[in-house]
């Protein structure tokens, strides 16, 4: 073998070997890495905003209405450890937050639908769809209890919204569920193997129950905000 021969073969290796330890991870990043977007949208029909049916040892039923989010991986591989963080919430006032966030710790929301309660870890499949809850409202007689030592007696009473969070999240030091008004929510969805993404929505709440979807979109409005594409599934908009 001579000069020249070696000379390219060492040539061959050397760019071989850089691109399987630069252009590789490259490629992957660019091209196959999965992409995740939050979607949501608003309105009677909706998958993001409608009424089911709540069940309490498989026999007493009655109304709940559910408000979610849509996150879906636009990649080209499947996104692993998917997990929704709910991170801030701010009371509104005059088209802006006012004062300090309601929430000091950020916690854990629950993807759905499900049974179980070791739901807050997800994998979204390339080019597939995941619902996530962002809470519930029920009727008054059947209102869950707050843990948050903060909450009036006054508030006790009143209707109010509950963020669907895991059951080990639900913390004594900061609210737990929003009570009637207007407030700014922000959520983040991470995973193991795709870059964050952080969305917000408005929700104006008035704590009135209402029995039909029609209505209750009335006393209640989930808008989208920063980071959300608005997108509707397999339903019509009222």
């Amino acid at each position: 073998m001579d000069v020249t021969t070696v000379w390219l073969t060492t040539v061959v290796l050397a760019g071989a070997a850089f691109a399987v330890a630069f252009l590789s991870p490259w490629f992957r990043d660019r091209y196959i890495r999965p992409s995740l977007h939050i979607n949501f949208k608003f309105g009677v029909g909706s998958v993001c905003g409608h009424q089911t049916e709540m069940y309490d040892n498989g026999e007493l039923h009655y109304p709940v209405y559910y408000f979610s989010f849509v996150v879906t991986n636009e990649g080209r591989s499947h996104a692993e450890d998917c997990e929704a963080i709910l991170e801030g919430v701010w009371k509104m006032k005059d088209e802006e937050c006012s004062g300090v966030g309601l929430i000091s710790i950020p916690v854990d929301l629950m993807w759905a639908p499900g049974g179980s309660e070791d739901r807050v870890l997800k994998t979204i499949p390339r080019k597939g769809k995941r619902l996530c809850n962002i809470g519930h409202i029920r009727p008054p007689e059947y209102e869950s209890h707050s843990v948050y030592r903060g909450v009036s007696d006054t508030e006790k009473g009143m209707n109010k919204f509950f963020f669907e969070l895991a059951p080990n999240q639900k913390f004594f030091y900061q609210w737990d569920c929003l009570v009637p008004g207007e407030y700014l929510v922000q959520i983040s969805v991470y995973a193991k193997n795709a870059k964050k993404v952080i969305g917000q929505f408005r929700i104006s709440w008035s704590g009135e129950w209402k029995p039909t979807e029609r209505e209750m979109f009335r006393e209640i409005v989930v808008s989208p905000g920063q980071g959300i594409d608005e997108f509707i599934l397999e339903c019509e908009s009222d």
